[in-house]
């Protein structure tokens, strides 16, 4: 017959084994939850990265428009600008098209 000193430290160590595991478990579910939420999250970012390159693009071809409206009202000639209508007809065409990408997010 085992002595009670030996019967109590199989218990105690039963126990230990029985947290160590809980403990493990416990860790790995948070670690795993950690990672589903920066990856949602970092979809989400990633999402509004396309939202920003568009909206930058659209303030660039603004910029743009501007620049060629106030060459062809002051009757300039500008190097990069050798056709100005057909330039200006690009661009607003270019402009319309994209301005709806950012539409949605309003």
């Amino acid at each position: 017959m085992k002595a009670k000193q030996e019967v109590l430290d199989e218990k105690t160590g039963y126990n230990f084994t029985r947290m160590y595991i809980f403990a493990l478990t416990a860790v790995a579910l948070l670690t795993l939850t950690g990672q589903f939420l920066i990856q949602s999250s970092i979809n989400s970012q990633i999402s509004d990265s396309h939202v920003v390159n568009l909206a930058g693009k659209q303030r660039f071809k603004s910029q743009e428009i501007v620049k060629l409206c106030l060459i062809l009202y002051a009757s300039l000639d500008h190097i990069e600008y050798q056709d100005k209508i057909k330039e200006l007809k690009s661009l607003v065409e270019y402009w319309e098209k994209k301005s709806h990408g950012t539409a949605i997010w309003k």
